[in-house]
């Protein structure tokens, strides 16, 4: 049973760290509009950066 459960997609994906460019996040923020429809909180929208795995560079602020 172990070893099923260390080749499942489940352990996959509980165990696969993810890679968050500082490029894709100055990207998001530049196109972040106050026109937009949608506006995310920036306290969401950090707090999902983090539990991303990011720890650098948020909206020109240090984490």
């Amino acid at each position: 049973m172990a070893k099923k459960f260390r080749e499942s997609k489940i352990n996959k994906a509980l165990t696969d760290r993810t890679i968050v460019y500082e490029s894709h996040v100055r990207r998001f923020w530049s196109s972040v509009s106050d026109n937009d429809p949608i506006i995310i909180p920036e306290r969401l929208c950090k707090g999902l950066w983090c539990r991303m795995g990011l720890t650098g560079h948020l909206n020109r602020k240090y984490h």
